[in-house]
């Protein structure tokens, strides 16, 4: 009797060790597509020609897509949790309304300020040096 309350201890004291940290996430979980749902808090605005979607291509470590009305793509490089993304680069269309512009340039910005990421259930939060959710995406 004494040995099995020595064992159901040891199994408590081992899963209250984990409460409260981080699952750990392979890059492998970025792979697919992801609707973009905010930009710094902000709402993604309804206009633009396309549909706001990044697609995580994790074999080629590269990142696609459209952020409102010109396409985007990047390297990223990964490890664990750690994210950066590298030459940025989109097409070079003129959008209207000017609202459309601004937000893409704010999504920019914030793809460059990423250094970790996060998965929450559907959705992939991008994180910026300070934790701070800078970009978050729900997995279409």
């Amino acid at each position: 009797m004494k040995t099995a309350w020595i064992l159901l201890a040891t199994m408590c004291l081992g899963a209250c060790a984990n409460i409260g940290k981080p699952s750990i996430q392979s890059a492998s979980s970025l792979q697919g597509h992801w609707q973009l749902l905010e930009a710094s808090s902000a709402a993604v605005p309804s206009e633009g020609v396309r549909a706001k979607v990044l697609q995580f291509d994790t074999e080629q470590s590269r990142v696609s897509g459209s952020v409102g009305c010109n396409q985007l793509m990047s390297a990223y490089a990964s490890n664990g949790a750690l994210i950066q993304f590298k030459g940025i680069a989109t097409s070079r269309m003129a959008c209207s309304p000017d609202s459309v512009m601004q937000f893409e340039y704010k999504v920019i910005r914030n793809l460059e300020s990423v250094s970790s990421w996060r998965i929450e259930g559907d959705k992939l939060l991008l994180l910026d040096a300070s934790k701070n959710t800078v970009l978050k995406l729900k997995r279409m």
